[in-house]
């Protein structure tokens, strides 16, 4: 998105916030099962806050792009950078589950 900002290729940021949407609404429909076990519930709410704010802020930016609303862009470039910043500092954590996670595996496959 920010190549895309930076060179004010404002078509190519509708093409590019349309195409984000689609990956993070892909990840998005995963979250529940990582709230669904107790030890990681924590964790998934968390993960579906940021998601939904990154979700949210990317689909205004592309509808504030298609109606010309240069607010609305801005306004929802920061609902994505609250999103995204919350996601970042779960990153670690999740690191950390997928670590765990390819260890059982591999005892599960022994």
């Amino acid at each position: 998105m920010n190549a895309a900002l930076d060179a004010q290729d404002y078509q190519g940021l509708e093409t590019v916030t349309g195409d984000v949407l689609t990956f993070l609404e892909s990840v998005q429909v995963k979250i529940p099962a990582v709230q669904a076990y107790p030890g990681t519930k924590a964790l998934g709410d968390q993960l579906a806050a940021a998601y939904g704010q990154m979700i949210a802020g990317v689909k205004q930016i592309h509808a504030a792009l298609i109606a010309g609303n240069g607010t609305g862009v801005t306004d929802g470039f920061k609902t994505f950078g609250a999103g995204s910043t919350a996601y970042v500092t779960l990153r670690p954590a999740l690191a950390d589950l997928a670590t765990e996670a390819i260890a059982q595996q591999r005892l599960i496959v022994r």
